[in-house]
């Protein structure tokens, strides 16, 4: 479980590699202060890590690693469903992230502030209704990709916009409720 942590981590932020002792709690005081978006990725790396452990400690710190991504950025997800992140996950900009509870994204993704991927309406969490995003999409700031929708690999959903419908691959979506644009 370690290693597959620390290739995601490898993965997302280019600190890692300039400095190779960054997993040290020492290392992590020096992220946070000069890369937030790098340190909102690491914990919410660790949550998902700790979340899906048997020991009730690893259930704790998962609590406690969520704790701190709400105070700090106002990012709630919600992994009690089997939610799924590839790798190269980015926030340039953490704040006021929602993700639900079956939520499923790609490699390198990146997700902007404000944004909320969930479900269409009350009841989608009992029936499994949560967007499944693909490899490479980009989510700016503002937008809401809700319902049980397929976001092809490679499309841009441009800010403000509200997705409630699935999309085509390397495409751009834009408007209330999103259009294709390009």
């Amino acid at each position: 479980m370690r290693k597959e942590f620390r290739e995601y981590i490898e993965a997302e932020i280019p600190l890692i590699k300039k400095y190779p002792s960054a997993l040290r709690p020492l290392m992590l005081r020096k992220i946070r202060l000069q890369k937030p978006a790098a340190d909102a990725v690491y914990m919410f790396r660790y949550c998902l890590m700790f979340t899906h452990g048997s020991n009730i400690l690893k259930k704790l710190l998962a609590r406690r690693y969520m704790q701190l991504l709400v105070r700090r950025y106002g990012i709630f997800f919600d992994f009690r469903k089997g939610s799924s992140f590839g790798k190269g996950l980015k926030f340039p900009h953490p704040a006021s992230i929602i993700i639900g509870s079956g939520v499923c994204a790609g490699d390198n993704c990146v997700i902007y502030q404000n944004v909320t991927i969930g479900g269409a309406r009350a009841g989608d969490a009992a029936n499994d209704n949560y967007p499944e995003i693909g490899n490479g999409c980009t989510l700016f700031a503002g937008c809401k990709v809700l319902g049980d929708i397929e976001v092809a690999d490679g499309t841009t959903v441009g800010a403000n916009a509200v997705l409630l419908r699935s999309t085509e691959k390397d495409s751009t979506y834009a408007g209330v409720p999103a259009e294709r644009i390009k």
